[in-house]
């Protein structure tokens, strides 16, 4: 996760909870309206994190990154010296 996105999810979170809380005082909100809510919140910046990580996981990096992992330690070093 990037700086970017923690701070996204940092003010995303405050100021959800701060509407939140704003209507909870003038009775806009009962309890347990207020708790639904404040949980649809956590599950928005959760959702900000998942589409950054799925943002950031293209194809070609997913191929990459098995193409290395299929390829680890198959290189010695054998092949980088001339023959005698």
């Amino acid at each position: 996760m990037t700086r970017k996105v923690m701070g996204q999810n940092v003010w995303l979170a405050f100021g959800l909870s701060l509407v939140l809380i704003a209507l909870a005082i003038f009775g806009v909100l009962d309890p347990l309206t207020g708790a639904i809510c404040q949980s649809l919140a956590v599950l928005a910046v959760a959702g900000n994190s998942v589409v950054d990580a799925s943002a950031r996981s293209t194809p070609l990096r997913r191929a990459s990154r098995r193409w290395r992992a299929a390829t680890a330690g198959a290189y010695d070093g054998r092949h980088a010296r001339m023959a005698p």
